[in-house]
């Protein structure tokens, strides 16, 4: 049933890269809170 091997394999580094990037938003959009969180625990008590 694997009648097109190169198809699949666009696709799954597709999806892969996808997911890398969604993660990589995340990190980026998260890594100021954590900043933040750092920054003003050690003030909050």
């Amino acid at each position: 049933m694997n009648h097109d091997p190169y198809r699949m394999l666009i696709l799954r580094r597709l999806i892969l890269w996808r997911n890398r990037s969604k993660v990589a938003l995340l990190a980026t959009s998260s890594l100021p809170l954590a900043f933040f969180y750092t920054l003003f625990l050690p003030f909050s008590g």
